[in-house]
């Protein structure tokens, strides 16, 4: 079980596809962000090495495998990444729906629904969507700056997918909305996800805390 993940003996409101899938994502994205963070710490270890190597010899034999070491790290923080991305940012749009329609005093989502977005990446018009639902703590200091890092690093990445050009021409906004991050960025450059990635993973990592709030108090405690 994902170390964030709150135990709920009662389900109440909430169905139990919905409760489950939640929970198997928050198992997904806990065990691959760790992964990632493990790369990242590899890959900048790895420049730091290459940086201090640089006069260190005429010839080139270590350099060189330091290099191919640190172009391997690259590749696979980038493929980690990616795979924590597209976790957590389902777990993140899924959790939001929940907390929203138990607000709404709406039925639990059906199976199909849930499916339907924890079996893929959110597009980017849904993750506008979800960030545009006002939670209970944006007002205090760390929920107001997670909101504002979500808000930021969404628009950033709407401009990056506007500007890469499909087929020589510029993406509209509402073309952008339609993509995936991790289908639109292309290799070479830092991904279009990577400054959405930690807020997301906040966020993700706070919707089943704010649903076993509302769960174990029958609704009194407000979430939005």
């Amino acid at each position: 079980m994902g170390a964030f993940f709150p135990e709920l003996k009662e389900l109440g409101p909430v169905g139990e596809v919905e409760w489950e899938t939640l929970r198997s994502l928050n198992r997904a994205y806990t065990d691959l962000r760790g992964g990632w963070e493990s790369a990242r710490a590899l890959t900048f270890g790895l420049m730091t090495k290459l940086e201090l190597l640089k006069d260190y010899t005429a010839l080139d034999h270590h350099l060189d495998a330091v290099h191919e070491a640190y172009h391997a790290a690259c590749a696979y923080e980038r493929q980690i990444s990616a795979s924590t991305w597209r976790y957590a940012s389902a777990a993140a749009v899924l959790g939001v729906m929940v907390t929203d329609r138990l607000a709404a005093g709406r039925p639990p989502l059906s199976g199909e629904a849930v499916r339907a977005v924890a079996d893929e990446e959110p597009t980017l018009a849904q993750l506008r969507q979800t960030v545009a639902v006002r939670h209970e703590d944006e007002d205090g200091l760390q929920g107001g700056e997670r909101r504002r890092a979500l808000v930021q690093g969404l628009e950033s990445a709407y401009d990056c997918v506007m500007n890469e050009r499909s087929a020589g021409v510029r993406r509209t906004e509402a073309e952008a909305g339609s993509c995936r991050l991790t289908e639109v960025s292309p290799e070479g450059v830092e991904p279009f996800w990577i400054d959405l990635l930690e807020p997301v993973l906040d966020l993700a990592e706070s919707m089943p805390t704010h649903i076993a709030h509302w769960v174990r108090h029958r609704g009194r405690a407000q979430l939005f």
